[in-house]
């Protein structure tokens, strides 16, 4: 974080780099982008992510954040249970707030093995109230 985040400059090295490395090895040309640990963490000026937004939308990228972590990022595998009932708790915390839209923060690694076992229930728990789910774009 302390280079992405030392200046403008450097956040936008480390995207082009990145964004290069999508488009090689893809063929697909990357048009959003997340601010790695978010755009509200402790690594980031608000000032700097403000720069970040406006060079960035200047560029015609659009930046997603999420909004609901499956609070998957742990040493020891996550239950199924507990997986489920963290997303489901922040999804309805946010609808309680006017919210009618998440995005899910979930990683890959080694330890989460349970949160793809969790998925279908998850998805179809979601469609019943309402929720559609699309490419990002």
């Amino acid at each position: 974080y302390k280079k992405v985040y030392a200046l403008l400059d450097g956040f936008l090295e480390e995207f082009d780099h990145l964004n290069s490395l999508i488009k090689e090895t893809t063929g697909v040309a990357p048009t959003t982008y997340r601010f790695p640990g978010g755009s509200t963490n402790s690594n980031a000026s608000p000032e700097l992510i403000q720069d970040i937004i406006k060079e960035m939308d200047a560029r015609g990228y659009v930046f997603y954040d999420w909004h609901t972590s499956a609070e998957d990022s742990t040493a020891v595998p996550a239950s199924e249970e507990h997986l489920y009932c963290s997303i489901m708790d922040n999804i309805k915390n946010r609808e309680k707030q006017g919210y009618n839209r998440a995005m899910v923060l979930a990683h890959v690694s080694a330890n989460n093995v349970n949160l793809p076992k969790v998925l279908p229930r998850l998805i179809n728990d979601l469609k019943e109230r309402g929720y559609l789910f699309d490419v990002v774009t």
